[in-house]
């Protein structure tokens, strides 16, 4: 069964914005790492009230590791786009954390001791 131009047009269109959607999610685990790895110290992490660096380093590497095979697989064909949204969505969650609650107290943080 051949595809009409149109069908081939959409399906190409949902294609590249599924592989677009990987790519987002894995600049966000990418920031999320390297911000866990150069810009904090683990005191900060203690200062904060949230779990230690070595933990967030791990979490969000390994997302950052994970989102970035799997996108690899992707573009080398190897891998649907749409089987892998579970995968994407995990490691969206775990860098999200990190980027919305963990990263903005640790910043604080940075910026020395509270005023009381």
């Amino acid at each position: 069964m051949t595809l009409s131009p149109f069908e081939y047009l959409i399906s190409q269109l949902v294609t590249w914005t599924d592989v677009a959607a990987i790519v987002f999610v894995a600049v966000l685990c990418g920031l999320a790492f390297f911000h866990c790895l150069a810009r904090t110290k683990a005191v900060q992490f203690q200062r904060a009230f949230k779990r230690t660096r070595n933990f967030w380093l791990a979490a969000t590497g390994a997302c950052f590791a994970v989102i970035a095979l799997v996108l690899a697989m992707i573009l080398t064909g190897q891998l649907a786009s749409s089987s892998s949204y579970f995968v994407a969505l995990i490691t969206a969650t775990v860098c999200g954390v990190y980027l919305a609650d963990v990263k903005p107290a640790v910043d604080v943080e940075s910026s020395g001791p509270s005023a009381w």
